[in-house]
């Protein structure tokens, strides 16, 4: 799930965590924290305005274009 993959990248990137709520559609949800930091870093703007789609699964394209967007320099 996209969730998931939030919290693959933050604990693989260590991102810092954050008290910045980005989206109205994680909360209370196992790697709400992770989405956030995700967003703080600038790796995810979501799937639509302040919603990130946590229980979607993640496409190969989604994936791909979160590890460029991670790993480019």
């Amino acid at each position: 799930t996209r969730a998931q993959m939030a919290q693959f990248l933050a604990r693989a990137l260590r991102l810092p965590m954050t008290t910045t709520d980005y989206f109205d559609d994680d909360d209370g949800m196992t790697g709400e924290g992770s989405i956030n930091a995700m967003a703080k870093a600038g790796l995810t703007s979501g799937c639509a305005p302040r919603r990130f789609c946590p229980t979607q699964a993640i496409s190969r394209e989604q994936m791909a274009a979160l590890l460029y967007r991670s790993l480019a320099p």
